[in-house]
């Protein structure tokens, strides 16, 4: 389920289907299944919190196999799901033999047939081959221009006995292994669950390697998270003490807390007995919440804000909190070009009657006071220079919605 930021906002329900009943009989009779069979992914999407159904898309094409794994970006923007489906995309090889991730682009434009437009794999090598391994439970970041998934496949860094996690973007879509140490190296165990951050800057993850933190792990599955441009990592399923949990923790989630704060939220499941002090654990796992306090990313060249400011209002008046990145390197780790200084640019909007604010500031936190009352959007981008006097200029960041009354 996704929050849409539109006035007034929309909720955007994803899943699998068997139905056969679910689209239009305009949809029927142009040759647009009803579902995908034998499972399907659809968008069913209410408005303002009543159960009033607009619209429900389905794949053009019926998949030839099941369907799995379906996730929303938080922006609409795209959908992504697994399947061994082999009519998907006209122009690959497929033999499906293998799972394949799939990413789904919607179109949000006034033509209720054209929602879903481009559909690609995600799961492919640099030389354009497909996984040669299964490929399963991707996520998305808010924006839905970084995903993350799990493999299985030799040629995307996994194997047969070495599930990984991998992460890829818009603008590279090759994906590359983020279960590694700091220096590198990939997990010498096995990944089991992994999911990115709203703002694309952390991704957390369950793994049974023995090489990627400090500290010994024993046998069993441990979660992290790990910083994707600095490539630090850190174990989450430890006690107050720094010791690892004494027993497998996975199904990891990572919350929007990490959209433009520094402490990132995170989730797992955990049989581990020493977590707590009524040490549970056993064959029904707790739920265990980590929140950890990590270092503003720095600003490097060609960062990509890929989620809204956090929004505050009382009475006329709203508060937005931005992004935090460093104004220098980080300690030692090479992080490549970065900022010495950074700037940030919002752009608040009116919608009726039509007014535009613009605010300058060094900090990551701006109030704008006096707003009239209505319906407004806004959005913000940052600025900076190298060492060596070069600029750097992010694109701006979703745009986010908020009323005042």
């Amino acid at each position: 389920v996704t929050v849409v930021p539109s006035n007034p906002p929309k909720f955007m329900i994803g899943f699998l289907s068997q139905a056969t009943n679910i689209a239009r009989a305009d949809d029927v009779a142009g040759g647009l299944m009803p579902s995908i069979a034998p499972f399907g992914a659809g968008v069913k999407i209410q408005r303002d919190g009543l159960a009033v159904v607009e619209d429900i898309k389905t794949l053009k094409i019926r998949p030839d196999a099941d369907c799995f794994d379906l996730v929303l970006s938080g922006n609409g923007s795209y959908v992504a799901f697994s399947s061994a489906a082999t009519n998907l995309v006209p122009d690959e090889d497929f033999s499906g033999e293998f799972r394949q991730v799939f990413l789904i682009e919607l179109v949000r434009n006034e033509d209720p047939k054209s929602e879903l437009k481009n559909i690609f794999v995600l799961s492919k090598a640099a030389d354009g081959t497909l996984g040669d391994g299964d490929s399963s439970l991707p996520s998305l970041s808010f924006r839905g221009d970084i995903r993350t998934f799990l493999t299985h496949a030799s040629n995307l860094g996994g194997s047969t006995t070495n599930t990984v996690a991998t992460i890829s973007n818009s603008t590279n879509k090759v994906p590359t292994v983020i279960n590694t140490s700091i220096n590198g190296a990939v997990s010498n165990g096995r990944a089991t669950s992994a999911k990115i951050s709203p703002n694309g800057f952390y991704v957390a993850f369950s793994d049974t390697g023995t090489n990627l933190a400090e500290g010994p792990t024993g046998s069993f599955a441990q979660s992290y998270i790990k910083n994707v441009i600095t490539g630090e990592v850190l174990r989450t399923s430890v006690t107050s003490g720094g010791v690892a949990g004494n027993d497998t923790s996975a199904q990891v989630s990572i919350g929007g807390a990490g959209f433009n704060s520094l402490t990132v939220r995170t989730s797992f499941t955990s049989r581990a007995s020493n977590l707590n002090s009524i040490g549970a654990g056993g064959t029904n796992p707790p739920i265990y919440r980590a929140d950890i306090e990590v270092s503003p990313p720095p600003l490097t060249s060609g960062v990509i804000l890929s989620a809204p400011p956090d929004i505050a209002i009382t009475s006329r008046k709203a508060t937005f909190r931005l992004q935090e990145f460093a104004d220098a390197n980080i300690g030692s780790l090479n992080v490549g070009t970065f900022a010495t200084s950074v700037k940030y640019n919002v752009e608040i909007r009116l919608a009726r009657p039509k007014r535009r604010i613009i605010r300058n500031t060094t900090r990551n936190q701006i109030t704008a006071r006096k707003l009239s009352p209505g319906s407004y959007t806004v959005r913000y981008r940052v600025t900076g220079k190298t060492s060596s006097g070069t600029a750097i200029k992010s694109k701006y960041s979703p745009k986010e919605t908020f009323v005042i009354e």
